[in-house]
């Protein structure tokens, strides 16, 4: 009598579970977009100093956020009061207003390429 071949059936059985486990994930993904995907996601609307640098791509050679650029900028008054807060000695940046004052500046800089002449020959 011929003994059965274990190790046939357990890589049989392996690669049955492998299936099933892919098939598993596959499904657990798209139902876990498409929940994502009808939620609003929400976002903060007060950022500290790391998280407005980083915002705004006031980043270090590194790719670090740049604390020291933006406090500069903030001390040269480049920033409209609305787009910070201070309470006490933390400041926070508002969200919203950043995107204003993005917006702003993207804006001003369309208006002065649209007057600068230009030059003949070019």
């Amino acid at each position: 009598m011929e003994k059965p071949n274990v190790t046939a059936h357990v890589s049989d059985v392996d690669k049955a579970f492998e299936v099933l486990l892919a098939e598993l994930a596959d499904r657990t993904a798209k139902l876990v977009i498409e929940r994502l995907e009808s939620k609003v996601m929400l976002r903060p609307r007060l950022l500290d100093y790391e998280q407005a640098a980083s915002y705004l791509g006031f980043l270090t050679a590194d790719g670090k956020p740049s604390v020291s650029a933006l406090r500069q900028r903030k001390a040269e008054n480049q920033f409209s009061d609305d787009c910070f807060i201070t309470i006490g000695k933390a400041v926070r940046w508002d969200l919203e207003a950043l995107d204003k004052w993005i917006l702003a500046k993207k804006q001003g800089k369309a208006t002065r390429k649209a007057r600068t002449p230009s030059k003949p020959g070019k």
